[in-house]
């Protein structure tokens, strides 16, 4: 797990707070990426706040996605095109990738 500089903490918050902040109906992955983005998951859930964790690619590695624990404690997914912020989506499990991931936490949850 990676924290982030204070320039990049910066960056992260402001997009979270902008008009960047998407639907989670609207990220994609490929789903050879579904089984690293869960175990990616559950690192990002124990981490200190402004951690980031690269779990994604497209487009010849182009396009990055990433979670990042922002300050408000709430982790996002961060979707970045060359290095530069394109979309910021809460992380949640109305996201296909992370549906079956977040309800089995659920589920142990419940079963304690």
């Amino acid at each position: 797990m990676s924290r982030l500089n204070e320039e990049l903490i910066i960056t992260a918050e402001e997009a979270i707070l902008s008009d960047l902040l998407r639907s989670e109906n609207e990220i994609c992955i490929s789903c050879r990426y579904y089984k690293y983005a869960a175990e990616t998951w559950k690192l990002i859930k124990n981490s200190e706040k402004n951690s980031y964790e690269y779990f994604a690619s497209e487009s010849n590695g182009m396009t990055s996605y990433g979670f990042y624990k922002a300050n408000n404690g709430q982790i996002y997914i961060i979707e970045a095109r060359m290095n530069d912020i394109t979309s910021v989506y809460l992380a949640s499990k109305n996201i296909s990738f992370l549906k079956r991931v977040i309800n089995d936490e659920e589920k142990i949850v419940m079963n304690c």
